[in-house]
């Protein structure tokens, strides 16, 4: 089946401006934009050739995936994952330090039982052991906005892409 690239072009900006929208609005919503890293991160490229292939690229900051799809922690998980993570805490706890600078731009004062303001490096550490015994809860504030936006691609292209994308994946993970 041949595609016009204008077409495929068209149709894949569309997809890529609806994911990366809904992305931003959900890390919005759900008030996960704490230093603007991750939104500012989230970007797409398409190129389409004369001949028809298409390279289709999302990005976004690394820990990204790892708000997106939660993290175990070596304890388990006190929230239910709707989708599976292959991101698990096996030895290593989450740095302090960067747990240190969320808690300021949070605005967390840390007080002890008297109503004093304890050590934020204490709440820091409190804060990192807990997301390493019970992990970070899954958002999915890029993939269902992925996967909605993919079913509502035009199925002439879904058709055209989808063997070559199969068999893709199958290399990949075969480690062809």
């Amino acid at each position: 089946m041949y595609l016009k690239p204008e077409f495929v072009e068209a149709a894949f900006n569309r997809f890529g401006k609806r994911v990366i929208s809904r992305a931003k609005a959900n890390l919005t919503r759900d008030k996960r934009r704490i230093s603007d890293a991750l939104y500012k991160s989230l970007t797409y490229d398409v190129k389409v050739s004369q001949r028809g292939s298409v390279e289709f690229t999302i990005s976004m900051a690394e820990y990204g995936e790892y708000q997106d799809l939660g993290v175990r922690g070596v304890k388990g998980t006190k929230n239910k994952f709707t989708k599976s993570s292959p991101f698990k805490y096996k030895s290593k706890m989450p740095p302090v330090g960067k747990i240190d600078r969320w808690v300021v731009k949070k605005g967390i004062a840390p007080r002890d039982e008297s109503g004093r303001f304890a050590t934020r490096r204490g709440l820091s550490f409190a804060i990192a052991k807990n997301i390493f015994e019970f992990g970070i809860p899954q958002s999915l504030f890029f993939t269902k906005p992925f996967e909605r936006a993919f079913a509502d691609l035009p199925d002439s292209i879904i058709e055209a892409y989808a063997l070559d994308v199969e068999k893709f994946l199958n290399s990949v993970i075969d480690g062809d």
